[in-house]
């Protein structure tokens, strides 16, 4: 059985909030250089990643205080990743490469996102490491357009943190022995990545992502 802890289940807390705070300042950030479409696109992933989250945690209390181990809740977390995460790709990165996709690109891109709901786990999980790979090269390009390296290293040390999380939570979901270490790196390794996902979006917004222009005129 997995050795889920009430403490462990607010520890989890922490890093969602970050992760909602740091995308709440990238909305904030790229609404004036999206279409109303594009930005629904953009906040719908984040709010989806966001509510996955949550459906972790409330998974984890109700396991942890022994009301249930409501199974949906924790299944339905990768799905939930997946397409958040290609969404959230498809909007970030309608800003940062500052051009218009054909005129039904996004609707196909968004579009996409709904196979994973037709797979197994597996495919859930390599869909969720492409598309936040992608998420973090896009941030990453954003960087450089935005004459800014440091910004650079702190989404590789976010999207290390990141890997970290999705590989020692595939182990501790899957292991029988010192599973509460595995859950404990987890939380910790996801603390990590969303605290410098929180410095990456705050460092760009010092250095004018807020401007209209911000990624064409440093194209």
């Amino acid at each position: 059985m997995n050795e889920i802890s009430v403490v462990m289940g607010i520890v989890d807390v922490v890093p969602v909030v970050i992760f909602l705070m740091a995308n709440l300042k990238l909305m904030t950030a790229l609404h004036n250089k999206l279409s109303y479409n594009k930005y629904a696109i953009l906040a719908s992933g984040a709010y989806m990643l966001f509510f996955g989250g949550i459906c972790k945690i409330l998974w984890k209390f109700l396991y942890a205080f022994k009301v249930c181990d409501y199974v949906t809740l924790t299944e339905c977390f990768f799905p939930m990743q997946s397409i958040g995460f290609i969404l959230l790709c498809v909007g970030v990165g309608s800003a940062v490469f500052a051009k218009k996709l054909p005129a039904n690109g996004t609707t196909l891109l968004s579009a996409a996102a709904v196979i994973p709901v037709v797979t197994t786990h597996m495919p859930f999980l390599l869909v969720t490491l492409i598309a936040m790979t992608t998420f973090n090269v896009i941030l990453a390009i954003g960087n450089i357009k935005l004459k800014n390296p440091r910004g650079v290293l702190w989404i590789v040390l976010s999207y290390v943190g990141m890997l970290c999380n999705c590989f020692i939570g595939v182990m501790a979901n899957g292991s029988d022995e010192a599973v509460a270490i595995y859950h404990w790196i987890a939380e910790f390794s996801h603390i990590f990545a969303e605290v410098f996902l929180l410095i990456c979006v705050s460092d760009m917004i010092k250095h004018g992502l807020k401007e209209k222009n911000a990624f064409v005129k440093n194209a």
